[in-house]
C-alpha cells in the first residue's frame, strides 16, 4: 500500500539525493570492490531501493530503517520488480557497500545496524522470493512477460513507460522488434538475450517457408 502522504515532489527529489550520492560512491574504492555484475546494478539498485523505500514505508534516505529495509526487501522488491535473477543477487550487495558509504558521509546515523542486518540476511531467500510467481502483483506479471519476450511487436515507447511506471526504471531485459534498445539501457542477461534472438530467427524461417 503506498504511504498515504506520497508525495511526486518529494519522490523526485527522493531521487535527486540519490543520484547526487550515487555518483560519490561510484568515485570510492568500495564501489570498484564490487563484481563487474553488480557495478552494472548498483545504480538501479539504489535507485529502486530508495523508491520503494519512500513510496510503500515512507522513508527518504536519511530516515531507513531495519523495519523499513527489510519490508522493502522481502515483500516489495519481490511482489513488484520486474528483473532477472542477476539483479536481484546484486541489490544485497550493492546496499551494504552503499549504506556503509551514507554512514561514512553521515548521511545516515544507523548505516552500522543497517549493515549488521544485511549481513545476517538471508539472500537465498530473498532471491527465491522474487522467482515465486504468487507473489507478483499484476504489474510485475506484465513486466516478466514483456521480459521474457512473451508479448509480441512490443513498443520502444510501451516499454519505457511501463518501466518508469511500474519498475523504478529499471530497464527490462527484452529485444525489441520496433526500435534497436539505446546504448545508455544494460541488458541484465545475455542468455536472456540469445534465447529471445532465437525465437525471432526461428519466426523468421518458419515465415519464409510459408
Amino acid at each position: 500500500m503506498v504511504n498515504k502522504s506520497f508525495s511526486e515532489v518529494i519522490m523526485d527529489k527522493n531521487f535527486e539525493d540519490n543520484h547526487f550520492w550515487f555518483v560519490r560512491f561510484r568515485s570510492t574504492k568500495s564501489y570498484q570492490q564490487l563484481s563487474t555484475m553488480q557495478k552494472k546494478m548498483a545504480f538501479y539498485v539504489t535507485h529502486s531501493f530508495a523508491g520503494l523505500s519512500y513510496q510503500y514505508e515512507n522513508k527518504l534516505i536519511q530516515d531507513w530503517n531495519v523495519q523499513s529495509t527489510k519490508a522493502v526487501l522481502l515483500k516489495y522488491y519481490p511482489k513488484k520488480i520486474s528483473a532477472t535473477k542477476e539483479f536481484f543477487e546484486s541489490v544485497v550487495p550493492v546496499l551494504k557497500r552503499y549504506i556503509n558509504f551514507l554512514g561514512v558521509q553521515k548521511k545516515l546515523s544507523n548505516s552500522k545496524e543497517l549493515v549488521e542486518f544485511l549481513d545476517s540476511f538471508s539472500e537465498d531467500e530473498f532471491i527465491n522470493e522474487s522467482d515465486k510467481k504468487h507473489v507478483w502483483d499484476e504489474h510485475k506479471q506484465k513486466g516478466m512477460q514483456y521480459m521474457l519476450g512473451y508479448i509480441e511487436d512490443v513498443k520502444y515507447d510501451d516499454i519505457k513507460l511501463f518501466e518508469k511506471q511500474h519498475n523504478m526504471n529499471i530497464p527490462l531485459n527484452i529485444i525489441l522488434h520496433k526500435k534497436p534498445v539505446p546504448d545508455n539501457v544494460i541488458l541484465l542477461t545475455e542468455r536472456r538475450r540469445n534465447e529471445t534472438a532465437k525465437q525471432i530467427m526461428n519466426k523468421m524461417k518458419k515465415n519464409a517457408t510459408n
